[in-house]
C-alpha cells in the first residue's frame, strides 16, 4: 500500500507534536556546559548583550542563529531554552519526509513499511537524546539529508542549481560544526570528477565559485564570534595538533582504537543496521545498475567516511581520550545508514538478514577489544549523553548493579539478544517491524526517565545552593563578571528570585560585608577554581573572607566529579574520567572543612607519573606553611594521608621530579605530569575512610 504525500505530512505533524509534548518540561541546560556556547552566540544574535565566555568550548553559530529569535521574543530563560528543544522538534519531524525522498533514489518505494522505517529512524534513542540538549546535532542531521539530497541530484539531474545547492550546504554543515570541515575537500573532488568525466564544466565551476567565498564568510564570521565572545578557545582540535598523532607511534594507536571504538559505537547505538547500510551502498558501487548509481553510492559513503575521519582525528586527541567511544560524533552523518540498513533487512532485501548477523557479531567482538583496551588504561566506557540507550538501560538497571561497568555490558547483551531475536522474526514473518518499534520506544523512555532523573538531580543541588544562600541571610549577591557568566545566565532567575544579583567587575565594587559569586576568577587571589555547583562557583563574604561551604566528613569524593573540587588554584589538568592529574612542579588545593571535635586527616587515593627512565617521584606537601608530609609515589595507587584542620587549609603538592611525557618519548602529550588523584575524603585521625 502506497503512502500518500498528505499522510506522510500528517504524519510528520503527529510526530512533531508528540516529541513536544514529551520534551517540553525540559527548562535548563543540565548535561553539559558545552550548551551554553550555542546559547551565548544564540542570546548574542538576539540582540541581548555579551557574555564573556572564557575557556568554555567554542562551536560554530550554525545552530545559534536559530536561537537567535528565542532571545529576541522571550525575557525569561526558561522559555528561551523551550524555544531551542521547540527547533529540535520541528528538525526531528522533518528528517521523516527527507527520508523517504532519500530513500527512493534506491528503489524503495513510499509504502507504509518504508514510511515506518523512517518514523522509527527519526525517533532512534541515539538521535532522540539530542531533541533534549541545546545542541547542534539536530541541525546537522537534516542538512546532512538535504546535502546528501543535492549530491543526488547533482549526479542525475545534473542541473546548475544542484551543484550551488552542494556547495551551500557544505558551507553550511561546516557553519553547524567543525566537523565538516573534511566535506570541503570532498566537495571539491566532486566537482573535479564531474567536470572532467561527466563533463559538467560549467556547473562545477559555479559550485567552486559559490563554495569557496561562503566557506570564507563562514570563517570569518566563527572568527568574529571568537573574539566578541571567548577570551580563549581550546585548541586540542587543532589541524595541525590533529596530523602531528599521525607522526608518532602513541597517537597512531590512539586513532587506530578511537576507531574501533566509534565503530563499536555506530553498531550498538544502530542496533547493527548500519552495517547493513553501508554493505547495501558498496553493492551499489561494485554491482551498479547505472553509473549515476555507482556515483550517487561513492558520494555518500565518502561524505559519512569523511567526517568519521575528522571525528576520529579529533577525538583522539590526549584531553579527550575519555570519548573513545565517542562515536555519537557521528550519529548525524550516519542515520542515512541507519534508514537503508532498517529498510533493506525489513523489505529482505537479499543478503540483509546475514550482514547484520554479522553486525551483532562484531558488536561482541569490538564490545571486548574496547573494553580491554579502556581498562588498561581506565577510560570510561559511558557518558550521559554516549549511547542514549545503553545509558537508559543503564540507568534502570543501576539500582540493582551498581558497577556501571557491569550494568553497560548487560545492557549491550540485552540488546544484542533483541536482534538476534528480531533477524530470527524476519526469516518468517515482518512483525520484527513491530518490535524494533517497541525497542526504539522502550529505549527512548528508559533515555528519557534518564534525563528526567539528571534533571532531578539538578534541581537537588541547585535547591541546595539555594538554601545555602538563604541560610547567610543574604538578600543581595554580587556577582563578579568576570568569573563566568553561567550564573547570571541562568540561575540567577531559576533559584535566587528572592534575593538579587548584582554584576561587579571588580571586588572593589563589592561593600564590605558583602556575599560575592565568582567563577574562575583571577579577582580573588589564589581562588581561581573554586567549586560550589557544576561549573564551578563559590560564595565569599568581602572583607572577612570566610568560605560559607564546606566538604562533607567521612565521605570518599572521586576526583573525576567537578563537585568533589570545592577549591584548586592552580597545578591542576582537566578532570578525566577516573580522576586528575597535577600539571607542573606545584598544585594547590583549597580545602574548606567544618568544627571536629577530633583531630582530622585528609586521605588521598594517589599515584604518579612514571616510565622511560622516571620509576618514581618525590612530593612534599605543605599544609597552612608548614610541612605536613613526604611522599615518594610510583604507578601504583595507594591511599596517603596528611593532617589539616578546621577552616579553610591551603594545601601545596611540590613535586621536583614532574615530567611530560612528551619529555620522555612516551607520547605527544605537553602536560607536566606529577600525581595522580582518584579519590579523597576528610575524616576523623585513626579512621579508614578510603
Amino acid at each position: 500500500m502506497q503512502v500518500s504525500r498528505r499522510t506522510e505530512w500528517i504524519v510528520s505533524i503527529c510526530l512533531i507534536g508528540i516529541l513536544g509534548a514529551a520534551f517540553a518540561a525540559r527548562n535548563a541546560p543540565l548535561i553539559s556546559g558545552d550548551e551554553t556556547g550555542f546559547l551565548a552566540i544564540g542570546r548574542y544574535l538576539g540582540g541581548k548583550g555579551i557574555y564573556a565566555m572564557l575557556d568554555q568550548p567554542y562551536y560554530p553559530f550554525g545552530y545559534a542563529s536559530l536561537l537567535a529569535p528565542g532571545f529576541s521574543l522571550f525575557d525569561d530563560p526558561q522559555w528561551t531554552y523551550r524555544f531551542a528543544i521547540a527547533i529540535n522538534v520541528l528538525l526531528t519531524g522533518i528528517t521523516v519526509p527527507l527520508s523517504l525522498r532519500l530513500l527512493a533514489h534506491f528503489g524503495f518505494g513510499r509504502s507504509i513499511t518504508v514510511l515506518a522505517c523512517s518514523i522509527i529512524a527519526a525517533t532512534w534513542p541515539s538521535y532522540t537524546v539530542h531533541i533534549s540538549l541545546a545542541w547542534a546535532e539536530t541541525l546537522f542531521r537534516v542538512l546532512f539529508l538535504l546535502y546528501l539530497l543535492a549530491l543526488i541530484n547533482a549526479v542525475e539531474a545534473g542541473r546548475i542549481i544542484w551543484f550551488v545547492m552542494v556547495a551551500l550546504l557544505t558551507a553550511a554543515l561546516y557553519a553547524t560544526h567543525a566537523r565538516a570541515l573534511a566535506l570541503i575537500p570532498l566537495g571539491l573532488v566532486f566537482f573535479a570528477y564531474s567536470a572532467v568525466y561527466r563533463g559538467k564544466r560549467p556547473e562545477a565551476l559555479c559550485g567552486i565559485l559559490v563554495l569557496m567565498p561562503a566557506i570564507v564568510v563562514v570563517t570569518a564570521a566563527n572568527g568574529h564570534f571568537q573574539d566578541t565572545l571567548w577570551e580563549s578557545v581550546r585548541t586540542d582540535g587543532a589541524l595541525g595538533e590533529m596530523f602531528a598523532r599521525l607522526l608518532s607511534r602513541d597517537g597512531i594507536i590512539k586513532i587506530f582504537f578511537t576507531t574501533l571504538g566509534h565503530l563499536w559505537y555506530q553498531l550498538v547505538a544502530s542496533f547493527g543496521f548500519f552495517l547493513v547500510g553501508v554493505w547495501f551502498l558498496f553493492k551499489k558501487v561494485i554491482t551498479p545498475s547505472s553509473s549515476n548509481e555507482r556515483a550517487i553510492a561513492v558520494s555518500i559513503l565518502g561524505a559519512i567516511a569523511s567526517i568519521a575521519v575528522a571525528s576520529v582525528m579529533q577525538m583522539s586527541g590526549h584531553s579527550r581520550l575519555d570519548h573513545l567511544i565517542y562515536g555519537r560524533y557521528l550519529d548525524a552523518a550516519t542515520m542515512p545508514l541507519l534508514l537503508i540498513g532498517l529498510v533493506a533487512v525489513i523489505e529482505r532485501v537479499k543478503g540483509a538478514i546475514y550482514v547484520q548477523a554479522a553486525a551483532i557479531a562484531a558488536i561482541l567482538i569490538l564490545g571486548i577489544i574496547v573494553y580491554l583496551y579502556a581498562d588498561n588504561i581506565e577510560l570510561n566506557l559511558l557518558f550521559d549523553i554516549n549511547i542514549a540507550g545503553i545509558a537508559g538501560i543503564q540507568s534502570i538497571l543501576n539500582p540493582f548493579i551498581p558497577d556501571v561497568e557491569a550494568s553497560i555490558f548487560i545492557g549491550i547483551s540485552l540488546i544484542s539478544v533483541m536482534a538476534i531475536l528480531a533477524i530470527a522474526a524476519l526469516c518468517r514473518i515482518r512483525m520484527a517491524l513491530v518490535g524494533l518499534a517497541a525497542y526504539s520506544v522502550i529505549a527512548t523512555y528508559s533515555m528519557f526517565l534518564f534525563l528526567m532523573q539528571a534533571q532531578n538531580v539538578f534541581e537537588v543541588i541547585v535547591d541546595n545552593d539555594a538554601q545555602l544562600l538563604r541560610s547567610t541571610g543574604a538578600s543581595q549577591v554580587f556577582l563578579l563578571k568576570s568569573s563566568w557568566e553561567d550564573w547570571y545566565f541562568f540561575r540567577e532567575r531559576f533559584i535566587l528570585p528572592d534575593i538579587s544579583v548584582f554584576p561587579a567587575t571588580d571586588r572593589g565594587q563589592v561593600p564590605a560585608g558583602s556575599f560575592m559569586l565568582a567563577a574562575r576568577s583571577e579577582n580573588i587571589p589564589d581562588a581561581s577554581c573554586i567549586g560550589l555547583i557544576g561549573q564551578s562557583s563559590a560564595l565569599w563574604q568581602k572583607g572577612e573572607m570566610d568560605l560559607k561551604i564546606q566538604l562533607p566528613m567521612n565521605q570518599p569524593l572521586p576526583a573525576a566529579k567537578s563537585s568533589s573540587w570545592i577549591g584548586c588554584t592552580k597545578g591542576w589538568s582537566v578532570l578525566e574520567s577516573w580522576g586528575r592529574w597535577t600539571d607542573g612542579n606545584s598544585a594547590v588545593l583549597l580545602l574548606p572543612v567544618g568544627a571536629s571535635a577530633k583531630p582530622l586527616v585528609l586521605q588521598m587515593e594517589v599515584s604518579a607519573f612514571t616510565g622511560h627512565g622516571l620509576p618514581q617521584q618525590r612530593v612534599s606537601v605543605n599544609v597552612q606553611n608548614g610541612q605536613a608530609a613526604e611522599w615518594v609515589l610510583t604507578s601504583q595507587r595507594e591511599v596517603k594521608e596528611m593532617p589539616i584542620s578546621a577552616g579553610l587549609n591551603t594545601i601545596v603538592f611540590s613535586m621536583p621530579d614532574a615530567k611530560s611525557p612528551e619529555m620522555i618519548g612516551t607520547s605527544t602529550d605537553s602536560r607536566v605530569l606529577g600525581m595522580s588523584v582518584s579519590y579523597f575524603c576528610i575524616t576523623e585521625q585513626g579512621r579508614k575512610c578510603l
